[in-house]
């Protein structure tokens, strides 16, 4: 949700680059790709496919 005027104030920059990533700690349709689809966010450029954990391995597999 934070991503999306982030996202927009970027593209309408114009020749400024970015990459969304997506963590994958959310990996159900509810709590991921309808963020996307109901905020008209493109697919990430990558899925770090984290998966459900406690916040500690979560946060070493993001880092990692």
């Amino acid at each position: 949700m934070k991503l999306a005027p982030l996202h927009r104030a970027l593209e309408s920059r114009g020749g400024v680059g970015h990459v969304i990533l997506h963590t994958g700690q959310h990996y159900d349709r509810e709590m991921s790709d309808t963020f996307f689809d109901d905020l008209d966010l493109p697919d990430p450029h990558c899925n770090l496919g984290v998966g459900s954990a406690s916040q500690a391995p979560q946060t070493a597999d993001i880092m990692k």
